[in-house]
């Protein structure tokens, strides 16, 4: 709002503080490591203004490492610009597949399809910036 604001007048400092107090906001943070149940570890950053929860629901080991798991995600993104928030996901670096846009506050369940080595990316709908990712980190159990 007060960006709006000062785009009227010529301050042109004013205008670029503003612009690196917003970009500073934008910027990825490292947030804690959740480790869940002892099967996966999840890198979490966010920017500022976005909590982001996330938790194993179900799980399955296969020959003593991580197999694939259904995962709870859970964000609230307060940063004001932000309207909708587009999760997509994928492997690596490359987080490709749409798995859900909602407004800045939302969660769910995926598949079984997480696994070590996955990638979720919280991005503005509409602006198409990286607000959070979650990287999965596989880590040895025990089971079927």
């Amino acid at each position: 709002m007060a960006c709006l604001l000062l785009l009227g007048c010529c301050d042109k400092q004013a205008l670029e503080r503003c612009r690196a107090e917003t970009l500073a906001r934008l910027t990825l943070q490292d947030k804690p490591a959740v480790e869940s149940r002892g099967l996966m570890r999840f890198d979490v950053r966010g920017i500022a203004d976005a909590d982001i929860a996330v938790d194993v629901v179900e799980a399955s080991c296969v020959s003593g490492k991580n197999g694939a798991a259904e995962v709870r995600v859970d964000w609230k993104v307060a940063e004001p610009s932000v309207r909708g928030v587009r999760v997509r996901v994928g492997t690596g670096s490359n987080a490709d597949k749409v798995w859900v846009e909602t407004g800045p506050e939302g969660g769910g369940v995926t598949g079984p399809w997480i696994q070590d080595g996955s990638l979720i990316e919280l991005r503005d709908s509409f602006g198409g910036g990286l607000l959070g990712e979650i990287r999965v980190v596989g880590l040895p159990c025990t089971g079927n």
